[in-house]
Formats: C-alpha cells, structure tokens, sequence
C-alpha cells in the first residue's frame, strides 16, 4: 500500500496506513499516540474498528517551522476486513520573518498592511517593523500601505533551497514613483 510493505500479525476487523510523506511525525489515533512515522512518512494502525468514524491525528507541534499542514486531522469509517490510506499532506513553504525600515532607518509603524506582489498574501507589521510572510518566492517583492502612510516598496531575494524561516532585513522600504509624487503633491498644498 502507497509504495510500501507493511508485516502485522493478524487483523481482525480494519487497518488504515497513515501517510505523511516526512518522516518522525507523531500519529494520534483516538486521542492516543501511536508512533511515529518511519523513514517513508508511514504509519500502520492494525486495531481500527469497523463501521466506526475513526479518528486519525498528527502532532503538528514537532514540525520544523518551514512546513504547514493544511488539515491535521482526518474521520474513517471502514468496512469490516478492509484497510484505507489516509494521507496527510505536508508542504515545505518558504517564509521570512521581515524587519521593515523606512529610509532613515526606523521601523516602519505597527498596523500597516504588506502585501506580496506575486502570491497576494497580506500581513500586519508588527513591533519593531517586523512581520512575517509565508508562500514567498526567489524573488520577492512587497508593497506596504495604510492609513496616513505613503506607502512604499521593499524587494529582496530568498534562497529557495533553505529549509526555515529566513529572518530577513533591516530592508529599506522606499517610496514608489507614485507615492513620491502624491507626497510632493502634498508637501506643495501645504508649504507653498
């Protein structure tokens, strides 16, 4: 089953083969801990009883911090004498814990909005400028905005190949061509 052999003694009524595809993952089965997940990300559960919504869980908590697991938790009903695959999908994602700075070098206000050009995901900046981002790519850039803010543009480039959360400035925000603009604009109105 999924590429693997699995030796059990007897079973008697259902079994399910857990699969996470990385290694050393704890299992749940009823609020119980089974195991971990062998080399290949698998898991064989023998005493799974049939007919009965069972109750599949993976322990997210020893998880690296680079993977996200979009459902931790699975529910099973089995025939008496079958087994089922149940497959929990792991994905590696890129992520950056960002410190943003303006041009002078100060963080950038808490509350305003980044958002990544390319993915679209959006975060809040935190204290000290920080704000963290997952989904990012090779080459990223993010566009910072709120209320009573100009806005501004950070770029920077990720190593794809490194397996954690890359920590990832001071990075200068500047302005955009536009905001510069509407800011001498304002600048104008108000020293004339």
């Amino acid at each position: 089953m999924d590429g693997g052999v699995f030796a059990a003694n007897r079973i008697n009524d259902a079994f399910a083969l857990v699969s996470t595809g990385v290694p050393e993952v704890p299992v749940r089965f009823e609020n119980q801990i089974l195991g971990r997940t062998n080399q290949h990300g698998h898991l064989l559960v023998t005493g799974v009883n049939a007919y009965y919504p069972a109750r599949f869980e993976i322990d997210t908590l020893d998880l690296p911090d680079y993977m996200q697991v979009p459902r931790a938790e699975q529910r099973i009903v089995l025939r008496a004498g079958s087994g089922a695959l149940v497959r929990f999908e792991i994905e590696q994602v890129l992520a950056a814990s960002i410190r943003l700075v303006d041009a002078q070098g100060q963080p950038l206000p808490m509350g305003l909005q980044v958002r990544h050009v390319g993915s679209g995901r959006t975060a809040v900046v935190g204290w000290d400028g920080i704000t963290y981002l997952e989904g990012l790519q090779r080459d990223n850039e993010l566009l910072v905005e709120g209320a009573d803010f100009p806005g501004c543009r950070a770029r920077f480039t990720l190593d794809a190949a490194t397996p954690q959360v890359v920590r990832v400035g001071p990075l200068v925000c500047r302005a955009t061509p536009a905001t510069a603009s509407l800011d001498l604009w304002r600048l104008a109105r108000y020293y004339p």
